[in-house]
């Protein structure tokens, strides 16, 4: 029994290990290897805690990685999450200038959330430069979802 939860929580630490490693790697590309981690949105669009909890998780990792700045930068809320609309295609591409700016970051930490069965996250993130747009890293973890979405 012992055994098997050991063997959970580190399967959990691996995944966003994982990811935070390649980030890492990925960052050195950049001038000043400033980075913000932004939500991780589920991709059928639901509302729920983990978008946040990921990214929350994610900052957490990167911070302890040598050679890469995390920058906090949660307090722009929804301006953020409306620059970053134009990734999607939605906004103007100079947006993209902008949220370099605004965040004084070189790239920006994004992606998604998949929900597989017995409570299994499919995280996809991707390491984005800016102004460029530029993926310069994307991997994929899966992970156990250790908070309460609403049903």
């Amino acid at each position: 029994m012992i055994t098997c939860l050991l063997s959970a929580v580190r399967a959990q630490a691996d995944g966003y290990d994982r990811i935070a490693g390649k980030i890492t790697v990925a960052a050195k590309s950049l001038k000043r290897r400033r980075v913000a981690v932004l939500q991780f949105p589920y991709i059928d669009n639901r509302l729920g805690a983990g978008p946040r909890a990921v990214q929350e998780l994610l900052m957490t990792k990167l911070v302890d990685q040598p050679g890469i700045q995390v920058v906090e930068r949660a307090a722009l809320g929804q301006m953020v999450e409306e620059i970053t609309l134009s990734y999607r295609g939605l906004l103007d591409p100079r947006a993209s200038y902008q949220l370099g700016q605004i965040l004084d970051v070189d790239a920006v930490l994004t992606g998604t959330l998949v929900e597989l069965p017995n409570r299994q996250i499919q995280i996809n993130a991707r390491l984005i430069r800016l102004p460029d747009g530029l993926i310069l890293a994307a991997v994929e973890s899966l992970v156990k979802r250790t908070w309460k979405d609403p049903s």
